[in-house]
């Protein structure tokens, strides 16, 4: 293994614990400038005629970029030039216009192209998340820059640069032999052997005898989609374009395959597209996938018009490929009405392609199919439609008895408000529960998200959350579901949408492989990291900023010692995934999003959680307010007291930002730990007890055991005799 490839596995794993940012910032250090560049090299053969080369250069960035401004990259000069660039970023905001990325090339004579502006891909069966990707710009140079523009709390984690050069360096023989003895299909396309497709991109690890990352499958033609693949026009080598437009679907983006049907040159010439033949399925409109072709021509046709010649061949390749399609009528498809049935990409989704210069020319282009004179047709309107924005489903690894998360952003896109229901957000199903198990069967017409894992073999995705209250049209909305996960193993969870009794609008979204482990409760070794601090007496290492914040707030007398190492867990109040750690009274929660601030470390919400399901306990409900005195309190915003003694140690201590505001009143209650009765009162974050037996000393009032009751609880720890 070469030392940047070993680093490279260093900084995955790094991330893959997800300890404190300050970790990751000293590590990011030494790693960053030799993970910077990754160089890849594949051979493949096209033909009898001999094999080309290819060769991917990478560049990932993930310290110095803005956390709110401009940055730029230093220019990118791969060893052999390219064809094609590409690039992705990952950011905590689910906004595409959060983070903005241009990119230059520099040609072999040294002069730079104007800033390019590089807009998300959405044409494809995407995986939403936070990670964006844009098509390859598909332009021949030596060098490239990248600039970014990231506005406040966007939250830039990563910038990826690919550079792809798949020209013409041929091994015992060249591209144009190859061509020249390919199939023509039907006498007009080019075959994929012509335009030097790698086959083995579409089998798992590049093996044509394992599984088919992405296998055809099949439906009839009901609609034309064209597009553009906003590249150089009149490109000197379309197959070369055509090739880098295939890395980016099948690997870059892990599809396994090129989405678009076919594509078409400067020329005219017409290529294979997706592999599988006549009606196969491609992967170029989201979901109109099915029941439609994707036409794709190569070029910028913001800049320019397409030739004659590309319109002659769109027109032969309909004619023959979709001769039972009436391109000069326009009818209902998935969640349109009077969709017409030769459309541009933007008529289906929220894009400015094909092209302001060729979309105009798409009613001449129906008359030319047709043999009539221009055919002008109204874009198609959504009455009903659902969005997904943004779903991921996490955390990676999930200990015994935690909570696995899945967040969907969703927006009405139609005219008419969709239909919601239950359980509603936030809801926690045990592993093993179905919907109808829970007392949620399904509704005529609701939405729900739902979530699966793939060695599931009862009911089909049997964890669904509803949308809640009615989802008005243009209404955008944060569904979270929760799955207590106990069985230690393996598997992979994906979500989607679906209609009651209707149809499934979304499938296989967000794949996510899951790892359910042994609670990390049990001693380990004492780290390396000089900023961490190793407690023997329970044996676990607590990293910064954690061993910062409880040096500072208390230590052992206000939090108690590390009962778990650092780890990531799904929180149950937000959703989110941060890095927490137990210790015997309070549970630390790192705030990425507040950096270099005092919130950067919060006490997780401990109290709320624990009392969730006690609401109409006397203790619990909301007392009737009364004017607040120097020795008592009043809250408005819970409906709570809080006086004498806890009232001193609640101010003494730090007030709200440490404990939360009361949500209880004090009671007798028997601790979960040792079974001792104590007067206590809960807090959002913490438990007050009171301890007669310690009156008049600083342990009179203490902060109950409550991180450590929560793990008793899951299981990960045994009550104290």
């Amino acid at each position: 293994m070469s030392r940047v490839a070993k680093l490279l596995g260093e900084w995955n794993m790094v991330l893959s614990r997800r300890f404190s940012r300050r970790q990751v910032l000293r590590i990011g250090a030494a790693a960053s400038a030799a993970a910077a560049l990754d160089v890849t090299r594949w051979t493949f053969s096209v033909s009898a005629a001999g094999a080309v080369e290819a060769v991917r250069s990478e560049w990932t960035f993930r310290e110095g970029l803005p956390s709110d401004g401009d940055w730029e990259s230093p220019v990118l000069a791969p060893e052999t030039g390219f064809d094609a660039i590409d690039l992705s970023w990952d950011a905590e905001s689910v906004n595409d216009d959060a983070v903005r990325v241009n990119l230059r090339v520099r040609a072999k004579d040294g002069v730079w192209s104007d800033w390019i502006d590089c807009h998300p891909d959405h044409h494809g069966e995407a995986t939403p998340g936070t990670r964006r990707f844009v098509a390859p710009i598909l332009s021949r140079g030596v060098a490239a820059q990248a600039r970014v523009s990231a506005v406040a709390n966007a939250g830039l984690r990563e910038l990826v640069v690919g550079a792809l050069d798949t020209s013409t360096i041929a091994v015992g023989g060249s591209l144009a032999e190859a061509a020249a003895s390919a199939t023509i299909i039907d006498g007009l396309i080019i075959s994929r052997a012509g335009w030097g497709a790698d086959e083995t991109l579409r089998f798992e690890n590049k093996n044509p005898k394992g599984r088919m990352i992405w296998p055809p499958s099949y439906a009839p033609i009901e609609k034309i989609i064209i597009h553009h693949t906003v590249t150089d026009n009149n490109s000197p080598d379309p197959a070369a374009a055509i090739r880098s437009v295939y890395f980016y679907h099948a690997v870059t983006r892990g599809w396994g395959d090129v989405g678009y049907n076919y594509l078409v040159d400067w020329q005219g010439q017409v290529y294979e597209g997706r592999f599988g033949g006549v009606n196969v399925i491609g992967g170029h409109a989201l979901q109109y996938n099915v029941g439609s072709i994707g036409i794709a021509l190569l070029g910028n046709l913001d800049l320019t018009k397409p030739p004659q010649v590309m319109l002659d061949s769109i027109t032969s390749l309909v004619q023959l490929r979709a001769s039972n399609v009436d391109v000069t009528e326009a009818a209902d498809f998935q969640d349109l009405n009077d969709c017409p049935n030769l459309c541009g990409h933007r008529d289906v989704m929220s894009t400015s392609c094909p092209g302001e210069l060729c979309y105009p020319l798409l009613p001449t282009l129906r008359g030319m199919i047709a043999g009539t004179a221009p055919v002008y047709l109204a874009p198609p309107k959504r009455t009903e439609g659902i969005e997904i924005i943004s779903c991921s489903i996490g955390p990676a690894t999930v200990y015994q008895g935690n909570l696995l998360a899945v967040r969907m952003r969703v927006r009405n896109a139609g005219t008419t408000p969709l239909e919601g229901g239950g359980p509603k957000s936030g809801f926690i199903y045990e592993q093993g529960q179905t919907f109808d198990t829970v007392g949620f069967p399904k509704v005529q017409d609701e939405y729900r998200i739902t979530m699966q894992p793939v060695s599931w073999t009862g009911t089909p995705n049997p964890y669904r959350w509803g949308l809640g209250e009615p989802l008005l049209a243009g209404e955008t909305r944060d569904i979270i579901g929760y799955v207590r996960l106990q069985s230690l193993r393996r598997d992979e969870y994906r979500a989607g949408i679906i209609k009651e009794f209707v149809a499934y609008q979304f499938t296989d979204i967000a794949p996510s492989v899951i790892t359910v482990a042994s609670p990390p409760v049990g001693p380990v070794a004492q780290t390396r990291d000089p900023n961490s601090r190793f407690f023997g007496i329970t044996g676990h290492n607590v990293p910064e900023p954690f061993v910062s914040y409880w040096d500072a707030n208390g230590g052992v007398e206000r939090f108690g010692y590390p009962l778990t190492e650092a780890f990531e867990e799904a929180s149950e109040t937000d959703g989110g995934r941060y890095v927490t750690q137990y210790f015997e009274r309070a549970r630390f929660e790192h705030h990425p999003e507040y950096a270099g601030t005092p919130d950067e470390v919060l006490l997780g919400l401990l109290g709320s959680e624990t009392t969730a399901t006690r609401a109409k306990e006397a203790p619990f409900r909301p007392i009737a307010p009364f004017p607040s005195t120097s020795n008592r309190r009043y809250f408005d915003l819970t409906g709570h007291s809080l006086s004498s003694g806890f009232k001193s140690f609640w101010d003494a201590n730090g007030g709200v930002q440490i404990f939360g505001y009361p949500i209880s009143e004090e009671f007798k209650e028997a601790s979960d730990t040792d079974g001792t009765v104590h007067i206590v009162q809960y807090f959002e974050r913490n438990r007050f007890e009171y301890h007669p037996d310690y009156a008049g000393t600083k342990d009179e009032i203490m902060l109950g055991h409550l991180a450590r009751e929560v793990l008793i609880r899951r299981g990960w720890m045994k009550r104290s005799k």
